[in-house]
């Protein structure tokens, strides 16, 4: 039997096989290849310290164990992260005591399982191929950015599990009251974990008002409102510890907004874009700060301070932004180019220097390794798969509901284009872009075998 009859076979085989069946062997799968990425990681690093949680989620969480305080520093109060993540961190603290990173691990090992579910069930109802769903699940396991992502204590994973809970309770046409308090509760819980979970609330305006201007039916704009009033008494709880402790209320979840947007505007961009992490500009951004005369000591910067250093930083960037338009849109590719290039972004690694007031990178060396290989292939295919999806077959996506999906993918791809994006930044979207890839694949190959069956 030739390779090509064999495909052919286990294509026809798979999709005549038992729904119930193959979804459970997918999830099966999941669970395999999160214990093998588990040992994978432990044995490569020796000890759990891969999984450690650092930076500020872990300073806050641990200075609201130490003295109940939401602190960065365990001075003055903090708005520098939403509170979900720390949150997280600061419950898994107090119930388990020392053992809490063990815990914390196993947490997001059973968030991991939840997102490979949700995906799962979001791939099931947006095809009717088995093979789809065995696609889906393959992708998501060889995507190894994604994959140790799921067992480090960050926020991506409990981002991603929101947004996955949003997308599937969404991925109907009629979007009851009860529908919208769900949609109002998993986007707000989303964004209280990233402010990147806005674009939640701009997909559900976006879709009822859509509605309203092909019905002008008034109870569309109820909606909009009832999701508004439901999101905002679910956020309310944190814009008035805001309003409480700070001078000025923050339009956002947190203090990073002009902190973000300037790492990605900013005359120096392309020294350190994509080259470094972005990370590796603050040094220079506080020097920037200080010199502006806000005496902060540290970075990110500290209660009060907060304010004004996101303030100062908006204004900084809009007015380079809307002196530089042109460079600022083209800046802009080069932003959506690395989010969506299968080459992990960052290339490598260096420090920053100031030579004759520049900005140069000391000591660069790129870090592609063969481990990374696997993971670069898949994302080269289901980013293709997807692009391939919405560029040439539109009609399926229109005609199984998925713009919704799109959409996400488009608002968030704008965001980061706006502000800059990097490799991490795209494990939130990479759910979605792996259905989408997996619906073209699987499409592209039942084709293929529908075809040599008619040619015989």
């Amino acid at each position: 039997m030739s390779i090509r009859q064999l495909t052919k076979k286990s294509i026809l085989a798979i999709n005549k096989a038992d729904r119930k069946k193959i979804f459970w062997l997918c999830f099966a799968i999941l669970v395999f290849g999160l214990v093998l990425t588990f040992f994978e990681r432990t044995l490569s690093t020796h000890d759990l310290s891969f999984y450690k949680a650092k930076g500020s989620y872990f300073h806050i969480a641990s200075n609201l164990t130490d003295q109940g305080s939401y602190s960065l520093y365990g001075v003055s109060p903090t708005a520098y992260r939403p509170p979900l993540y720390p949150l997280y961190l600061y419950l898994t603290m107090l119930v388990f005591g020392e053992s809490w990173q063990i815990a914390g691990v196993l947490g997001q090992f059973i968030l991991g399982i939840l997102i490979g579910l949700l995906t799962l069930l979001i791939a099931k109802r947006s095809s009717e191929r088995n093979l789809t769903l065995l696609t889906t699940i393959l992708l998501l396991i060889a995507n190894r950015f994604f994959m140790y992502e799921v067992l480090r204590l960050r926020d991506t994973i409990l981002f991603v599990f929101f947004a996955l809970l949003f997308l599937y309770f969404f991925q109907r046409h009629s979007l009851s009251d009860l529908r919208l308090l769900l949609l109002a509760l998993f986007g707000s819980l989303a964004y209280l974990t990233r402010p990147p979970g806005i674009v939640f609330f701009a997909l559900i305006f976006i879709i009822l008002l859509k509605d309203f201007v092909q019905t002008k039916r008034w109870v569309y704009l109820r909606k909009i409102l009832f999701f508004a009033l439901m999101a905002l008494l679910i956020t309310s709880p944190w814009y008035y510890y805001l309003y409480k402790n700070f001078d000025n209320p923050l339009l956002f979840p947190s203090s990073t907004a002009g902190i973000n947007l300037h790492k990605g505007n900013n005359k120096n961009l392309f020294s350190y874009y994509p080259w470094v992490d972005v990370d590796r500009y603050s040094p220079l951004i506080k020097e920037f700060v200080i010199q502006q005369g806000i005496p902060i000591q540290h970075w990110p910067p500290e209660g009060q301070f907060e304010n004004a250093v996101d303030s100062l930083l908006r204004k900084q960037a809009t007015k380079y932004i809307l002196s530089h338009p042109i460079e600022f849109i083209l800046r802009s590719f080069v932003k959506l180019a690395a989010l969506y290039s299968p080459l992990p972004t960052p290339l490598g690694n260096g420090k920053l220097i100031k030579v004759n007031d520049k900005v140069k990178i000391d000591e660069f060396r790129f870090r592609i390794r063969p481990t990374k290989l696997i993971g670069t292939f898949c994302c080269a295919i289901y980013i293709l798969g997807a692009a391939l999806l919405l560029t040439r077959n539109t009609r399926y996506v229109f005609k199984n509901n998925l713009v919704h999906l799109v959409l996400f993918l488009v608002l968030t791809t704008v965001l980061y284009m706006i502000t800059f994006s990097e490799t991490r930044f795209r494990l939130t979207i990479d759910p979605v872009l792996i259905i989408l890839g997996s619906i073209y694949w699987s499409n592209l190959l039942n084709n293929y075998s529908a075809r040599r069956d008619l040619t015989r």
